[in-house]
């Protein structure tokens, strides 16, 4: 006998990776690659759970670099939380959508 998949739905908040990048560099007033940043590949999706708006004191010091335009890697799920905390955007389960 076939065992069942254990599955579950959930409700995602989708951006493609340019229109994230493009708000993104809206907010912060510089470039920012979400691709190079998280190592993404074309015609995938990545899922960042749980966005809500905190941001701990290690997390802090690195948007402040990104801000300064001093560090770019892995900031995608820093990103979403201070933009959750600065009121642009709303909390939850968010995927971008890689597609060139």
């Amino acid at each position: 006998m076939t065992k069942q998949l254990k599955v579950e739905k959930k409700t995602y908040l989708k951006v493609s990776h340019g229109d994230f990048e493009e708000f993104v560099e809206s907010v912060y007033n510089r470039s920012f690659s979400v691709t190079g940043s998280e190592e993404m590949r074309n015609d995938s999706i990545y899922s960042f759970n749980g966005i809500d708006g905190v941001i701990d004191e290690f997390d802090e010091e690195d948007l402040n670099l990104f801000i300064a335009n001093e560090k770019d890697s892995y900031m995608a799920r820093i990103l979403l939380n201070d933009l959750v905390r600065k009121g642009f955007i709303e909390p939850g389960d968010y995927i971008i959508g890689v597609c060139w």
